[in-house]
């Protein structure tokens, strides 16, 4: 009896640690939910999300691990029109942290360095430095491109690979990969709204291993009701505003 009964206990938690189940009206078509996943990110003109982001292997020289906020509204060159994010970030091999209030007015970009009480703003994204990846990255520009996700797209291979939670969601688990060559990515596309809430990109492998990156949403807002002025670049208490790029 109380064999059965643990054995009972063992299974029970197996199920609850499990992956989430595909159901017989689930889509198991990876080009079918690719095809609604850029129907859904076209409706999206602005969004507000917690998100965090790290590099992989290698990458972790390109981005950093960083968590934030952030609030963006269209595209512009790569990059988000506008934007409003607060960050924390730790450069790779370093244990510093770093606190910066990041973004454009749809003009301009800036970054508020927090730690060092300094501020940079020009119309060259690049004054971000070296947080420039771990800014560049949360803008989930693909989301927000008119042309969502078009180089990932191109990927020859698309595969359905199950359902995972993500943002307290069931997501499909979608592979995309070229047949010749290291890339590869994965996008976990939410069930109820068809919008990716993680993706992680392979971009090298070498006998020394694998560089990517990924980043993960939560919190996500699609169109969410924004204050005039809230892109408007304000130099805290404090600060100075520098000529330069940052550092």
């Amino acid at each position: 009896m109380k064999r059965s009964f643990a054995m009972f206990i063992l299974a029970a938690l197996a199920l609850a640690t499990s992956a989430p189940a595909v159901f017989a009206d689930d889509l198991t078509d990876a080009d079918a939910i690719l095809k609604k996943m850029v129907e859904a990110c076209k409706g999206v003109r602005s969004a507000s999300y917690d998100y965090e982001a790290d590099g992989i292997g290698m990458g972790k020289q390109y981005v950093p691990a960083t968590q934030g906020s952030c609030l963006i509204e269209g595209c512009r060159y790569g990059l988000a029109e506008k934007a409003h994010m607060d960050i924390k970030f730790k450069m790779n091999q370093s244990e510093e942290t770093r606190s910066l209030t990041a973004g454009s007015d749809g003009e301009e970009y800036y970054l508020i360095d927090h730690d060092a009480k300094t501020a940079y703003k020009d119309m060259d994204p690049q004054l971000y430095g070296k947080a420039a990846g771990a800014i560049e990255f949360g803008m989930l520009v693909d989301v927000i491109s008119p042309e969502p996700f078009e180089e990932t797209l191109k990927a020859p291979v698309h595969e359905f690979k199950g359902i995972e939670t993500a943002d307290g969601q069931d997501c499909y688990v979608i592979r995309l990969a070229h047949e010749e060559g290291p890339q590869e990515y994965t996008l976990l596309i939410s069930k109820k709204d068809f919008l990716p809430r993680k993706s992680t990109v392979i971009f090298m492998k070498t006998e020394q291993g694998v560089g990517g990156a990924f980043w993960a949403v939560t919190n996500l807002k699609i169109n969410p009701k924004i204050k005039p002025g809230t892109f408007a670049f304000k130099l805290p208490k404090g600060c100075t505003l520098s000529d330069d790029f940052a550092p």
